[in-house]
């Protein structure tokens, strides 16, 4: 397992683990499609700013302003705030670990003369057909249709079938 991580060519400020960014590299490649990432590699006050931003301490579940999403952090229960997206705990996220990407839903002026898609649903046929070639190079949104979030897509290494291409 590769633990370094690198940054991705093509997505100024993006990194991931080197093994899931090599093979991003070659999902971009297969599908023909460059993804407008909004995000990737997380530090772990990063990921601990954004669970807190979501999370309130206590078990709030049912009440009014609250999801029924409760986590454990830190020996403490936590639920997640209505209109919010759900986070990991800190320290055991995908982003943390530089195995995951999110995906622009909608473009901004920033990317609008770039060649780069957006998925704008589950069934936006960019996404789908970017999914198509990238499941062979160990890309998938099973964590994000879990989560229903189309734009978060995750790399599991040992479903990658092109793993040794490249190295």
């Amino acid at each position: 397992m590769t633990t370094q991580s690198v940054t991705l060519p093509g997505h100024a400020g993006h990194r991931l683990r080197a093994d899931a960014a090599n093979a991003w590299e070659r999902a971009k490649k297969a599908a023909g499609l460059i993804p407008e990432l909004t995000d990737s590699e997380r530090p772990y006050a990063v990921q601990e700013r954004i669970f807190r931003q979501r999370y309130e301490l206590g078990n709030h579940a049912g009440k009014p302003g609250y999801t029924n999403d409760v986590r454990t952090w830190q020996g403490r229960k936590w639920t997640r705030r209505n209109g919010t997206a759900a986070a990991a705990v800190p320290g055991t996220s995908n982003h943390g670990q530089g195995l995951a990407v999110d995906v622009a839903t909608k473009r901004t002026a920033a990317t609008r003369a770039r060649p780069h898609v957006v998925f704008s649903s589950f069934n936006d046929p960019d996404r789908l057909a970017f999914l198509k070639a990238a499941r062979p190079h160990g890309w998938d949104d099973t964590e994000g249709r879990a989560v229903n979030e189309h734009w978060h897509l995750t790399y599991y290494p040992a479903k990658d079938k092109h793993a040794k291409v490249g190295k």
